[in-house]
């Protein structure tokens, strides 16, 4: 989410990887005047601050009320944050255009709130216009106080997750929920030995649906360029049957539209 927070001092610090609250820090070919501490401690006005405290000097650093807030809203956060549409993407009793749907779903992504601060940069750049500005939440007056702390921990979550979950109905109450996840451990130690395939970014997207006909259907998909896997989990052995009588079908629509199915993987629950 943020870069690393340098804490200084006059005393030499050797690099550390990692941190224990009320541990000390340094290798252990220091003297313990070369050593530093940190603690977290509550002040009478009640400000956290961490005091750097090396052997002969003392110096406080402050939390900023922003950064205080942040946390708060982080640590009130009791699962991902999700941006949420009130209205269907799809009519009812109309077919599916997939045309159409990307357009609907990336709309409603798009006028989430999720992305205002850059849609505001995009403005200044004249990329965009002042009444699509006025249409994100952060400048509806009647927003609840609940909904601006819910997009601003999707929008701490996503700096640091790189990934975005979207919850709303695809048709008049059929539910779906639509997460996209950028795998960030990519085979980061060998990157150098990989081919030009390998080194392109890795997107992770799970999508779940509640369908009339096949009931709770969850969709996994790896992407890698042109190339896809996919796991498909239902409810029922009889319905994971059918998809895979259909396997075959899903392949030449994904060849045609320039993506390689490289594996597919259907099962039920009975069966997971």
């Amino acid at each position: 989410m943020a870069g690393p927070i340098n804490l200084t001092s006059d005393a030499p610090i050797s690099p550390i990887s990692h941190v224990n609250a009320g541990a000390t820090i340094g290798s252990p070919n220091q003297k313990v005047a070369d050593q530093i501490k940190l603690t977290l401690a509550l002040l009478d006005h009640g400000k956290p601050n961490i005091p750097i405290s090396p052997t002969n000097n003392t110096e406080t650093v402050n939390l900023s009320n922003t950064a205080i807030l942040l946390d708060k809203l982080l640590q009130n956060s009791n699962q991902q944050p999700i941006v949420s549409s009130s209205s269907p993407l799809l009519l009812a009793n109309t077919e599916i255009d997939i045309t159409q749907l990307t357009t609907q779903l990336n709309t409603a992504i798009e006028k989430s709130g999720g992305f205002y601060e850059s849609h505001l940069q995009q403005w200044l750049e004249g990329h965009r216009q002042v009444d699509q500005i006025r249409q994100e939440p952060q400048n509806q007056s009647a927003q609840p106080a609940e909904t601006a702390n819910n997009l601003i921990a999707f929008q701490l979550d996503s700096l640091e997750h790189q990934r975005i979950t979207w919850e709303g109905e695809l048709y008049p109450n059929q539910m779906m929920q639509l997460t996209i996840h950028k795998d960030e451990n990519q085979n980061k130690e060998n990157a150098a030995l990989l081919d030009a395939d390998e080194a392109l970014p890795i997107w992770q997207t799970s999508l779940k649906l509640q369908l009339p006909n096949l009931g709770q259907v969850e969709v996994k998909i790896r992407l890698q360029g042109e190339h896809t896997q996919l796991n498909i989990n239902v409810d029922d052995e009889r319905i994971a049957s059918s998809i895979k009588t259909a396997s075959d079908q899903l392949m030449q629509s994904l060849a045609v539209s320039g993506t390689a199915l490289d594996l597919m993987t259907v099962q039920s629950e009975h069966n997971a």
